[in-house]
C-alpha cells in the first residue's frame, strides 16, 4: 500500500557502492571530528591495542594445547596438568578481558548513538526542516528512522574497526602456525576464503534490497497504527473501523511479504553455505591426518593445525563476513543518510532561494511591501502585491473565501512560506505570538502547557489559575489534579477548551502581536468576545483569519483576499470602543451586540 509516506525506492539505495561508503561517512565522521569527544577516541584507541592481544593469546594457547595433548598420548599426567590449569587461567584472564572490552565497547555505542541521535534531532528542527518535510511529505517516517535506525548503524560501525584488527592479527598468526605444519593447508585455506567470498558477495548483495523493502513496509505499518491512534475520535464518529483495519490489513501483508521473502533467500544462502562449511570438513582428513600417519608431525600439531586453520579462514573471510552485516545495517544508514541529505538539501536550497523569496527583517510594526505569495512547491499563486501596515492597536482582519491564501499570508509572516517576491518587516519573535486554529497539546504537565513555549519561565500558581478564571476555564485545575498534573492534553480537552489554553498563553506571554487563525472557531459568541477583549486590555495588537461576522467589531482594518492574487483593504467604521465594552463587564445586550455584529458585516460587504 503506497500513499505520500512511502515513496519509491531508488535501486541505487540496494547496492554495496561508493555512495553506500559515502553515506556511512556522512554519518560517521561528525561525531568523530568533535574536539570534546577526544575521550571516545581514547577509549576506541584502547579497544584497538587491545584487540591484538587477543590473537597472541590465541596462538600462544593453540601452542599449550598441542603440548598438553601430546602429553596426554604420551601418559604425562603432570605436565598434561600443569598445561590444563595454565590454559584454564589464561581462559579465565581472556574472558574478564573481553568482559570489560565488552563495557568499553557497549558505552561507546551508547555515547555515540545519543549524540548521533541528539544531532538529528537538532539538525531536524533548526530552521523548521520539520516543516518542509512535512509540507512536501516526500521522506517517508522521519521520525521512525531517527529513533530506530540509529542504533543498528552505530553498533555495526563501532563493531569494524575492531573486527579488522582481529582479523588481520588472527590471519598473521593462523599462518604463521599452519605454514610450519602444511603449505598444501595453508594455499588450500586461502584458495576456500577467496571462493567463499567470492560466493557470499553475490548472495548477499539482493538481501541489502530485501532488508530495505522490510525496513520500509514495517515503518509503513507502524505510520498506519500511529494514523488511527491520532484520529481515533474522527475515526469513531465515522464508525471507519472497517476501513482503518482494510488500509492496516494492507501494511500488514506488505511487511509479512518482505520478511517471507528474506527468510526464503536466508533458506536458500544456509544451504549453500552448508555446502561450504562440508568441503571446510573434508580439508583436516585430506590434508593433516595423512601427514600424522607418515609420523611427520605429532598427534598434538593435528589439533592446534586444525585450530590454526579455522583461525586463518576466519580471517581471511573477513569481506564475507562484513558483507551479511553491512547487507543487514545499509537500510538503517541509506534512511539516516537520505534525512541528512534533505537537510542538507534544504540548506542549500535557503542559499539559492534567498534572491527569489520573499524578504523578512525586523522593525517595530508589521508591514508588507509587494509581496506575492506563492505555496511551497509554485503550484499556485495566492496574493499578489499586497502593501499594507500594521500599526500597535491597528488590529486587521483576514477574509475571503476558502483556498485565496488567508492562513497562507500568516505562514508568509511567520516565515514558514517564502516562495515569492517582495518584503515583510515584522517584529522580533519574542513579540509575536501565532494561534492556530487547533493550538499545539504538548506532551507536559499543565503548567507547562500554559507557558508554552517558554516554559522555563517562574510563574505562581495564583497568576496561573487567574489566568484560566480570565478565559473561562476556571475548574481545569482542580479537575485535573494541579498544575503539576500530566495528561495527554490533545484528547482529554476539547477544541473549545484547547483555543481558550492557546488565548492563556498569550495572555501569560503578553506579546506586542497576536496571529489568531480561526482560534476562536469553536467558542461561543459571548466567549470569542471576551477573550478578544482580553487581547485588547494587555495592549496586544492582532491579525486575525476568520469568517465569522462577529469577529469584524474588534478590528480597524480589513483585508479581503480575493480569486488571482486580487485584494482589497476596508476601514471598518464599527470598531467598538474596548473601554465602553470593559465597562459594560465585557457582556454587551444581546440587542447591542446583533447591531453591531450586522453593521460590522454590512460594512465589509
Amino acid at each position: 500500500m503506497k500513499d505520500s509516506k512511502t515513496p519509491e525506492i531508488n535501486k541505487k539505495d540496494y547496492r554495496i557502492s561508493r555512495l553506500l561508503m559515502r553515506r556511512i561517512g556522512m554519518l560517521t565522521f561528525p561525531f568523530w571530528r568533535q574536539r570534546d569527544h577526544r575521550r571516545w577516541w581514547l577509549l576506541m584507541s584502547v579497544l584497538l591495542l587491545m584487540t591484538p592481544s587477543f590473537a597472541a593469546i590465541g596462538y600462544w594457547t593453540a601452542n599449550l594445547t598441542a603440548e598438553m595433548t601430546n602429553a596426554i598420548v604420551a601418559r604425562k599426567q603432570s605436565t598434561y596438568a600443569s598445561l590444563f590449569w595454565l590454559i584454564t587461567a589464561v581462559t579465565v584472564a581472556t574472558w574478564f578481558i573481553q568482559s570489560v572490552m565488552y563495557y568499553m565497547s557497549s558505552v561507546l555505542i551508547v555515547r555515540w548513538r545519543s549524540w548521533l541521535t541528539d544531532w538529528l534531532v537538532s539538525r531536524y528542527l533548526r530552521h523548521r526542516t520539520y516543516y518542509n518535510i512535512t509540507v512536501h511529505e516526500d521522506l517517508d517516517n522521519p521520525d521512525q528512522r531517527i529513533q530506530g535506525d540509529v542504533d543498528p548503524f552505530v553498533t555495526v560501525l563501532t563493531g569494524i574497526p575492531l573486527q579488522i584488527i582481529s582479523q588481520l592479527m588472527g590471519l598473521l598468526t593462523g599462518g604463521i602456525i599452519i605454514a610450519s605444519i602444511s603449505e598444501t593447508m595453508m594455499w588450500y585455506v586461502i584458495i576456500y576464503a577467496v571462493i567463499s567470498t567470492a560466493i557470499t558477495l553475490v548472495m548477499y548483495t539482493p538481501m541489502i534490497r530485501l532488508n530495505f523493502n522490510s525496513t520500509v513496509a514495517e515503518a509503513d505499518l507502524r505510520y498506519g497504527l500511529l494514523h488511527v491512534r491520532d484520529n481515533a475520535e474522527t475515526v469513531a464518529f465515522y464508525r471507519g473501523e472497517k476501513t482503518e483495519k482494510k488500509q492496516i490489513d494492507g501494511r500488514l501483508a506488505s511487511a509479512t511479504d518482505s520478511r517471507m521473502a528474506i527468510l526464503i533467500y536466508q533458506l536458500k544462502m544456509s544451504m549453500i553455505n552448508f555446502g561450504m562449511g562440508q568441503l571446510w570438513n573434508l580439508a583436516p582428513f585430506f590434508l593433516i591426518a595423512p601427514l600424522f600417519f607418515e609420523n611427520k608431525i605429532e598427534f598434538g600439531a593435528i589439533a592446534m593445525a586444525t585450530t590454526a586453520a579455522t583461525q586463518m579462514m576466519t580471517a581471511l573471510t573477513t569481506l564475507s563476513q562484513f558483507i551479511p552485516t553491512i547487507a543487514s545495517m545499509a537500510p538503517s544508514a541509506v534512511r539516516l543518510a537520505q534525512i541528512v541529505e534533505r537537510f542538507d538539501e534544504l540548506d542549500q536550497q535557503r542559499e539559492d532561494e534567498k534572491q527569489h523569496s520573499i524578504r523578512i527583517r525586523r522593525g517595530p510594526l508589521i508591514a508588507l511591501y509587494n509581496v506575492s505569495l506563492e505555496t511551497p512547491g509554485g503550484e499556485q499563486a495566492l496574493v499578489q502585491d499586497l502593501s499594507l501596515t500594521v500599526s500597535p492597536g491597528e488590529h486587521l482582519l483576514i477574509q475571503g473565501q476558502t483556498g485565496v491564501g488567508k492562513s497562507s499570508l500568516l505562514r508568509a509572516m511567520a516565515g514558514l512560506w517564502q516562495r515569492g517576491r517582495g518584503e515583510i518587516v515584522m517584529p522580533a519573535i519574542e513579540e509575536c505570538f501565532f494561534l492556530p486554529q487547533r493550538p499545539y497539546m504538548i506532551l507536559a504537565n499543565l503548567r507547562a502547557q500554559l507557558l508554552y513555549p517558554n516554559t522555563e519561565r517562574e510563574v505562581s500558581d495564583d497568576e496561573l489559575q487567574a489566568c484560566l478564571k480570565k478565559v473561562s476555564l476556571p475548574d481545569l485545575c482542580e479537575k485535573y489534579g494541579d498544575f503539576n498534573s500530566v495528561r495527554d492534553w490533545g484528547k482529554v480537552l476539547s477544541l473549545g477548551e484547547q483555543q481558550r489554553i492557546g488565548f492563556a498563553r498569550v495572555l501569560l506571554a503578553r506579546p506586542r502581536f497576536a496571529f489568531l487563525d480561526e482560534a476562536t472557531s469553536a467558542v461561543d459568541i459571548d466567549t470569542e468576545r471576551r477573550l478578544y477583549l482580553l487581547l485588547a486590555d494587555i495592549g496586544t495588537t492582532f491579525i486575525s483569519v476568520g469568517h465569522r461576522p462577529s469577529i469584524t467589531e474588534f478590528h480597524k482594518e480589513m483585508l479581503l483576499l480575493q480569486p488571482k492574487g486580487k485584494w482589497c483593504i476596508d476601514l471598518n467604521t464599527s470598531v467598538i470602543d474596548v473601554q465602553q465594552q470593559q465597562e459594560h463587564q465585557l457582556n454587551p445586550p444581546e440587542k447591542k451586540r446583533e447591531e453591531v455584529i450586522f453593521k460590522g458585516s454590512e460594512v465589509f460587504k
